[in-house]
């Protein structure tokens, strides 16, 4: 009976859930490992990395993620906070590619900003710079 009455009642709730309007939030819940996966895989397919370079950008992107958590004060601190830790980044990621494959990521990185300035995406939220790469 008691098993019945609790299958009812999850019913019930997940009915009463799904009729309910989705609201942005819960909609757009991207995790810090859900942006470094979708890195991983735009760098690792578009680069052609190795084994060895999928290995490196994946804890460098780990080190940022965890940096980023470390960053305090207000929005104008973080902001440069925030840059200088993708800079570093990108400096060590430079370390990490061959000479090609540098040459390929600029390409990238040119495309992601010519994109952003085209459909007059602003960078102007801490999340937009944890999605810069």
């Amino acid at each position: 009976m008691k098993s019945i009455l609790f299958g009812l009642m999850t019913a019930i709730a997940i009915i009463g859930h799904a009729q309910t309007e989705p609201t942005p939030t819960d909609t757009l819940q991207v995790t810090d490992q859900d942006r470094e996966y979708a890195i991983l895989t735009r760098l690792t397919d578009d680069l052609d990395l190795t084994d060895n370079q999928v290995e490196a950008v994946s804890s460098l992107l780990t080190e940022r993620t965890s940096s980023f958590g470390s960053v305090a004060g207000t929005n104008a601190q973080k902001r440069v906070a925030m840059q200088a830790i993708n800079d570093e980044f990108r400096n060590r990621l430079a370390s990490i590619l061959t000479t090609e494959q540098w040459d390929s990521y600029q390409s990238l990185r040119k495309e992601l900003i010519e994109f952003r300035q085209v459909n007059n995406v602003k960078v102007d939220t801490i999340n937009d710079l944890k999605d810069d790469f």
